[in-house]
């Protein structure tokens, strides 16, 4: 989730372990947030997620995001 100052945001070659990763985040028209893979090397999933403090987000829409590319 992308502050309301924030509009986009790129980070480049991010190190998790042995992988790295390079990833764009956006707000969309409708508010949400958005991103995108733009390069990624070595073993690592990336998986989209309710917000940990979101109360609203029920336990099956967390679970679905994780099995979502199993």
């Amino acid at each position: 989730m992308l502050p309301d100052w924030l509009p986009d945001m790129t980070l480049r070659n991010l190190r998790v372990g042995r992988a790295s990763v390079s990833l764009r985040f956006w707000r969309g028209r409708s508010g949400d947030s958005r991103y995108e893979v733009l390069k990624k090397d070595g073993a690592l999933r990336i998986v989209r997620q309710p917000p940990l403090d979101s109360l609203t987000a029920p336990l099956w829409e967390r679970f679905e995001a994780l099995i979502k590319d199993w």
